[in-house]
């Protein structure tokens, strides 16, 4: 046998040799990061079937157990929670209550010391929609230790990019915004214009993560003001009232895009989103943060929508798009998209 084929046959051993260990000591299971509203609840998925003592701690802190439980009981620290019941069934889940961005990590669960399972949990952007009069200021929360970033994309000065940068105590922003911007433990832009009106963002650079994103309008009203520059339709609002003094005449705002007029509806009424194009393809209605959670679709056969949602199939067919919302509330208020085959209309 030649020199050439002794090396190729020793290279394929090797290979194989590493394949067989991964499968013999690759246990673990890794699932898709739990995503989650801040201060919810979240569940850490992991169905396994184990005898023994189960424990549940965070990457970096092995020796700190958060939740465990064996064939007897469980105890859980304060903010976890694991069943005695699902237990038994195989289901190993930890339930933590009130996620806030410190129970951002790496958990894992072991089964008699040995890992089986690894979940991580990402909090979803907060969103938030003010009108504020101009010469006020524009306050946005910092919930994180890590660095972040403050971006933008605007009305009469689209696509800004990052305006500040802080890190710690200290905060660097470009020339245009040294002076009306400062940071305790909230960010705070002051003198506001009707120019500054438009989508700000705040990431965490660390992980990659936008953590607010706060839509304003400067000046006027929310009727009266055009859309920020976005491929965004959307339902918006002013601020809830306290009490209910003022229930009867709120006006909770439905803008559809910089094309389209203004709805304006009372709480817990009906309002409709105008969508009037030609589609002969699925249509698709959308909340910016979540595009793919459908809310209703329709395609040249049937119509679907969640509860609280309504498209008209003959209404489709006429090429009216719109979407009915039904109870309109405050958790309703959210960015709506419509596409047509993946096509924002």
């Amino acid at each position: 046998m030649s020199e050439a084929m002794k090396s190729l046959g020793i290279l394929l051993y090797s290979m194989l040799s590493v394949l067989m260990i991964s499968c013999i000591f690759s246990p673990v299971s890794a699932v898709s990061p739990v995503k989650v509203n801040l201060h919810e609840a979240a569940t850490l998925p992991c169905n396994r079937m184990c005898s023994g003592l189960v424990t549940w701690t965070v990457f970096h802190k092995p020796g700190d157990i958060l939740a465990q439980c064996n064939q007897t009981s469980c105890q859980s620290k304060e903010g976890f929670h694991m069943s005695h019941d699902q237990y038994l069934k195989g289901d190993l889940s930890l339930t933590i209550t009130g996620v806030d961005y410190t129970k951002r990590a790496w958990y894992t669960c072991k089964c008699d010391g040995a890992e089986i399972c690894d979940v991580s949990i990402q909090i979803e952007s907060v969103n938030v929609h003010k009108l504020v009069h101009p010469g006020e200021s524009l306050s946005m929360d910092v919930n994180v230790s890590e660095p972040v970033e403050l971006n933008r994309a605007g009305d009469t000065k689209p696509n800004l990019g990052r305006l500040c940068e802080i890190r710690g105590r200290e905060i660097q922003c470009v020339p245009e915004y040294e002076k009306r911007v400062s940071f305790s433990s909230s960010l705070q832009l002051k003198d506001l214009k009707e120019s500054d009106s438009g989508v700000y963002t705040i990431q965490d650079t660390w992980n990659h993560e936008v953590i607010g994103i706060y839509t304003v309008v400067v000046g006027g009203s929310l009727s009266s003001h055009p859309c920020p520059s976005s491929p965004w339709n959307g339902l918006d609002s002013t601020k809830e009232p306290d009490g209910s003094r003022c229930r009867s005449h709120l006006k909770t705002v439905l803008r559809q895009g910089p094309r389209n007029p203004v709805i304006r509806v009372k709480l817990n009424e009906n309002p409709t989103l105008p969508c009037c194009q030609t589609c002969s393809g699925l249509v698709t209605w959308t909340v910016f943060h979540k595009p793919h959670d459908i809310l209703a679709q329709c395609n040249q056969t049937s119509c679907q929508s969640k509860e609280g949602f309504h498209m008209s199939h003959d209404q489709y067919l006429k090429r009216d798009l719109s979407l009915t919302i039904t109870d309109v509330d405050y958790t309703k208020r959210a960015w709506y998209t419509c596409n047509c085959s993946g096509k924002t209309l």
